[in-house]
C-alpha cells in the first residue's frame, strides 16, 4: 500500500514538473518569435535563454540561480557611453547611502536627481552624456521597474522566478530596449512597442520528453516550482527557434560528481598543491577588469576557457545545501574598487566559512554580473 501511494505522489510530481516545463518552453519560444531572438535550450535539464540582436542592442534573457532561487535576468547591453557610471532608483538602502554622501554627481534635473542614485567617475561629463531624452526614458524605465540598473554598457533587470507569461516577456524587452534607445542616441527603428504587438494563437504545446528521476546528482532547473494559475501558458513553437547550442552559457547543473564529496573528505587533511590551469586573478581581471563588455566577456570565456582544468586555493565565503562559494583572489578595477573573484561549486561538503580549501575541476561558465565562476568539481581542504 505504501508502495502505491509513493508511486501516485511520484506521478504527480512528474506531472506538475512536465506541465511548468511545457508553460516555460511555451512562453520562451512565443516571445522568442516575436522579438526576432533566438530560444536556446541546451537539454531537459537546463535553464531556458532568449539571445540575439535588436536594433543593434544585444539581447539575453536568462533564469539566474542564486541562495536557493531563481529568478528571470534581463540585459540590453550597448555601445559604452566612455564613462564609468551606474545609475539605480532611490529606495530602501540606496536612499540611506545617498543621505550619507554616497551620491557622485547630478544632472541638474531636479526631478530625475531626486529619482536615482548615480555613481559616476567621470561626474562633469555626465550632463553631456544623459540628455533629457534619456533622463525622461530612464525615468519611466525606474518607475516601471524599480529594480533596474543603468550602466555605461548595459541596463538589467531581474524578477523573481522563472517567467511564465510570453507577453511579459516581451514587454520587459522592449521596455529596456526602448530605454537603452534612447541613452544611447539611437532613433526608434522597425520593432513595435510595448502595446503594439500581437501574440501568436494558443496551439497545444508538444509533450517534451521527461527526464529520469531526479538524483542527488541531477536536479530539474524547474523542481520547486508549481504551475502559477495567473500566467500565460499557449503560445506557437517555431521549430527554428529550439537551437540546443553547447556553445552558449548556460547556468550550472549540480557536478556529476556530488556523491564523491561530502563530510568524510573534505575533513581529511591534504597538502595543498599550487594552482593550475587559468590563473584565477589574471583570468578574473580579463572578465571583470572592465576592457570587455559582459557579452564580450561571456564569449571569450566560452572559446578560450570553457571546459578548462583548474585547481584553485581560496576560502570558503558562504554555502548553501548544494553549492559553495570560495573567494579565490582579488583585482582592483577602476569603477568598482576591489572586487573578489569567486568559484561556485555545486557540490555537498562539510566546509565551513573562512575553511581554506582546494578547488578542482573544469571552468564551466562565468556570471559577469556576479562576477563568479561555475565549477563543476570537488572541494577539500588546503593541507598545512
Amino acid at each position: 500500500m505504501d508502495f502505491i501511494v509513493a508511486a501516485i505522489i511520484f506521478s504527480g510530481v512528474i506531472a506538475v514538473i512536465a506541465a511548468s516545463n511545457g508553460k516555460t518552453m511555451s512562453a520562451w519560444t512565443a516571445a522568442a518569435r516575436v522579438l526576432g531572438l533566438t530560444f536556446v535550450k541546451k537539454n531537459a535539464l537546463s535553464s531556458p535563454r532568449l539571445v540575439g540582436t535588436i536594433d543593434g542592442m544585444n539581447v539575453v534573457v536568462s533564469v539566474r540561480s542564486a541562495n536557493n532561487s531563481k529568478s528571470t535576468r534581463y540585459q540590453i547591453e550597448y555601445e559604452s557611453l566612455g564613462i564609468g557610471v551606474q545609475i539605480v532608483r532611490k529606495r530602501g538602502l540606496a536612499v540611506l547611502t545617498t543621505f550619507l554622501g554616497a551620491q557622485d554627481a547630478v544632472t541638474g534635473d531636479a526631478a530625475f536627481d531626486e529619482l536615482v542614485v548615480i555613481r559616476t567617475n567621470a561626474p562633469d561629463q555626465l550632463p553631456a552624456i544623459l540628455t533629457s531624452r534619456g533622463r525622461e526614458a530612464i525615468t519611466d524605465l525606474m518607475v516601471e521597474y524599480p529594480t533596474a540598473k543603468v550602466t555605461n554598457e548595459d541596463i538589467i533587470f531581474e524578477r523573481k522566478g522563472i517567467e511564465r507569461d510570453s507577453s511579459r516577456l516581451v514587454r520587459t524587452v522592449q521596455a529596456l530596449v526602448t530605454t537603452a534607445k534612447a541613452i544611447t542616441g539611437v532613433s526608434s527603428a522597425s520593432h513595435a512597442g510595448p502595446e503594439s504587438y500581437d501574440m501568436p494563437a494558443p496551439v497545444e504545446t508538444p509533450t517534451m520528453p521527461m527526464p529520469a528521476p531526479a538524483t542527488a546528482q541531477e536536479t530539474p532547473e524547474t523542481a520547486g516550482y508549481g504551475v502559477s494559475p495567473d500566467m500565460e501558458t499557449s503560445s506557437s513553437i517555431d521549430d527554428s527557434m529550439l537551437t540546443y547550442d553547447s556553445s552558449l552559457t548556460s547556468m550550472t547543473s549540480p557536478s556529476s560528481t556530488a556523491d564523491t564529496l561530502g563530510p568524510s573528505v573534505i575533513d581529511q587533511p591534504a597538502v595543498a598543491p599550487l594552482s593550475t590551469g587559468p590563473d584565477p586573478i589574471s583570468l578574473g581581471t580579463e572578465m571583470f577588469g572592465g576592457k570587455l563588455l559582459s557579452f564580450e566577456a561571456a564569449t571569450t570565456f566560452d572559446q578560450a576557457y570553457s571546459g578548462k582544468k583548474i585547481r584553485w586555493e581560496g576560502t570558503v565565503s558562504k554555502r548553501s545545501d548544494m553549492d559553495t562559494w570560495v573567494d579565490v583572489g582579488s583585482i582592483d578595477t577602476t569603477l568598482y574598487g576591489p572586487i573578489s573573484i569567486v568559484a561556485i561549486v555545486s557540490t555537498p561538503v562539510s566546509a565551513k566559512p573562512d575553511d581554506r580549501v582546494v578547488v578542482e575541476g573544469t571552468l564551466v561558465s562565468v556570471d559577469t554580473f556576479e562576477r563568479t565562476f561555475a565549477i563543476d568539481g570537488t572541494i577539500r581542504r588546503a593541507g598545512s
